[in-house]
């Protein structure tokens, strides 16, 4: 029987909780299948496009009622309503077609779409309650990213059409959370980097819901415009606007928000929004598959090489300050390959190969004892 872990902001009211419904089994909250099947049902049923006020308002009050019937029941359907809400604004992801087909079928059309969708709903996303128990940013965006209801492989980007017609592209070894509620529309960035080309929202009733891109470090909000924002281990956020404005807004600092206009990129921390700097325009040359060099060091030139490339590709400390320029197409692993033979051809560096999925690149003429 599939179980899932309890969310709870203390150990000891979870257990106490799980005693009163006498469900408590080694700490695991133990959610019978006919229940997020149900719970799965509801959701599909709120989802029907023919569905009257009346009917809805009918609706939620029976569902009130069974959530309010047994502690599972409300579990349940905390978890399948949180993963509706991130498949909201999605097109194409598997749970999202599945939401879609499940409210528009009748019968058995609509019952094998109900159970896909429990399954997607219900079992997806575990890992994101785990993430907590482990301690540490690092721990909690390594689950966050697995958890994520968009990612990106090496070698790949994607682009997605959001439901106010915002374009967003994720360029390779990406995560993003997109939630879209009453409030906010939200596009959490949990690794990597995107491209956000915001719609023209003035009118309509997303205008009252601000575009907001939110990293470990802080908050971009959008104000009309395209832009990058950038989040990678152990470095500050990073944001380009090429156009509109931003507003840049750091988690924790006591510091004001910063407005970045077209043309102008800042990095910043948790605590603080660091002065604006010239955006490169060539920092969003990868939405095209090209990466543009402009005297870049060899160690970040072979960091980005190495997300568009399976293993590990590496730059030795004693090179990594010889500067590299020049375009460079990354649309499969063969181009990586080009572009490190331009390298041996450029630059006083040679390859050292483990194998062919680990690669090193070092001074020319060093040499490694037997």
């Amino acid at each position: 029987m599939a179980r899932e872990r309890c969310p709870a902001a203390s150990a000891a009211i979870s257990v106490t909780l799980l005693r009163m419904a006498g469900r408590v089994m080694n700490g695991v909250c133990d959610i019978p299948q006919g229940v997020r099947m149900r719970a799965a049902e509801w959701l599909v049923e709120l989802q029907a496009d023919d569905l009257g006020e009346a009917e809805r308002g009918q609706l939620l009050a029976r569902l009130a009622a069974w959530r309010s019937d047994r502690p599972e029941h409300e579990w349940a359907w905390q978890r399948v309503q949180a993963m509706g809400e991130r498949l909201q604004p999605l097109a194409g992801t598997p749970a999202s077609v599945a939401l879609a087909q499940a409210a528009r079928a009748d019968g058995a059309g609509r019952r094998r779409a109900v159970r896909q969708l429990a399954l997607l709903l219900l079992v997806g996303g575990a890992a994101g309650t785990a993430a907590w128990q482990l301690g540490g940013e690092a721990g909690r965006t390594r689950w966050a990213v697995l958890g994520a209801n968009v990612r990106t492989g090496t070698a790949e980007r994607r682009r997605l059409s959001l439901a106010d017609g915002t374009e967003l592209w994720l360029n390779a070894g990406s995560a993003v959370d997109v939630v879209y509620s009453e409030s906010a529309r939200l596009v959490r960035l949990h690794e990597g980097e995107i491209h956000v080309e915001t719609a023209h929202v003035a009118g309509s009733l997303w205008a009252a819901r601000p575009f907001i891109v939110e990293t470990r470090h802080g908050r971009v909000r959008a104000l009309g415009t395209r832009f990058t924002v950038r989040q990678r281990a152990d470095a500050p956020s990073r944001v380009a606007v090429f156009e509109g404005a931003t507003e840049v807004t750091p988690r924790a600092g006591q510091a004001q928000a910063l407005t970045l206009q077209a043309g102008q990129q800042s990095s910043f921390d948790a605590l603080t929004v660091h002065p604006s700097t010239a955006a490169d325009p060539t920092q969003e040359a990868w939405v095209r598959g090209v990466l543009v060099a402009h005297d870049m060091r060899l160690a970040d030139f072979v960091s980005e090489l190495d997300r568009y490339r399976p293993g590990w590709l590496v730059c030795d400390p004693a090179v990594a300050d010889l500067r590299v320029s020049g375009t460079y197409p990354l649309n499969d692993v063969a181009d990586t390959d080009r572009a490190l033979d331009m390298l041996l051809a450029t630059r006083p560096v040679q390859l050292r190969y483990r194998t062919r999925y680990w690669v090193r690149v070092e001074a020319a003429g060093t040499h490694v004892a037997p």
